[in-house]
């Protein structure tokens, strides 16, 4: 039995394969298509014994029905988790990710692949991404902020994932706060210095505790080394920047005893599977909403491509 396709039920029924397209894939009605040829169609369909496949939104008008999910890697906590939510909610808009892997010899784009937009899931992606991207390519950053002024970035809100740790610590009685953060100047960074400022010490007139390390000294050794250096100070619950940072942190034994025999609180923003042991044990961890995040990535890069 010879297989069925589009076109030849748009031939038999007097229309254009999109709009066969459409009245099979029940889009009709969106785009004021007459019921006369709407059952027509799906008659012609019936006798032809007519089995549509996925409809996909991007191949009308000439796209690709393709988003490239772009990173320098993909075995990363936060690139996996952030691949996989986007993956999800683009399969269920009928659009195919592509996951898109940058090096620095990549030279161009066109020889990975063509797609009608690009989310990027690290800031090493971005510098590698703008020297390979045409003028046109609509690029979306996930997570992150940057500060190329032609990427529109969806992240979290650092001044509500500051004043949450703070106050979860205050929670567990733990008012002497210090902060331990990169020596950095990203937008993310600074804005979660000024928030412990403005929102803790200065509201509580508390004298600042911040350690800083540096990025070619960002080590467990280092981290562990500042962390100590706070509760020496008399510091009894500790913010740190990411959760990769408490991550390294963890891997110090002196750090681990400390969570228990100091009765020092740590908090920080987003999990890592290594967390759950430590959980009950002086970790506080304020939750990611990023299946809120993804779905707003991919409304956003979706929006761009029609």
């Amino acid at each position: 039995m010879p297989h069925v396709t589009l076109n030849m039920v748009a031939r038999k029924a007097g229309v254009s394969k999109t709009t066969a397209s459409l009245v099979l894939n029940g889009k009709a009605d969106r785009l004021n298509i007459a019921s006369g040829t709407q059952e027509r169609v799906k008659q012609i369909a019936k006798e032809l014994n007519y089995q549509p496949g996925h409809f996909n939104p991007g191949r009308l008008n000439g796209k690709t029905g393709i988003i490239g999910v772009v990173a320098s890697q993909f075995s990363s906590y936060p690139n996996n988790l952030w691949f996989n939510h986007v993956v999800t909610i683009l399969q269920l808009n009928k659009y195919v990710a592509i996951p898109i892997l940058l090096r620095e010899e990549t030279r161009t784009l066109n020889n990975i692949v063509a797609a009608d937009g690009y989310l990027l899931l690290d800031e090493k992606a971005v510098s590698l991404f703008e020297k390979v991207k045409n003028s046109d390519t609509k690029a979306i950053c996930c997570g992150f902020q940057t500060e190329k002024e032609d990427f529109k970035c969806i992240h979290p809100n650092w001044r509500d994932m500051v004043n949450e740790m703070v106050a979860a610590l205050y929670q567990y009685n733990r008012k002497a706060i210090g902060l331990v953060t990169k020596d950095s100047q990203k937008i993310s960074t600074q804005t979660i210095i000024n928030t412990y400022r403005e929102n803790y010490c200065d509201r509580f007139d508390i004298q600042e505790n911040i350690c800083y390390i540096s990025e070619n000294q960002y080590t467990s050794e280092a981290i562990a080394k500042a962390c100590m250096s706070l509760v020496d100070k008399g510091v009894n619950g500790v913010i740190f920047e990411s959760g990769d940072m408490v991550q390294k942190a963890l891997l110090e034994r002196n750090i681990r005893q400390l969570l228990t025999t100091r009765k020092v609180l740590f908090a920080c923003y987003g999990e890592r599977p290594e967390f759950n042991v430590f959980e009950q044990d002086g970790l506080l961890i304020i939750p990611e909403n990023i299946e809120a995040m993804a779905q707003e990535t991919v409304n956003n890069v979706l929006k761009k491509t029609t």
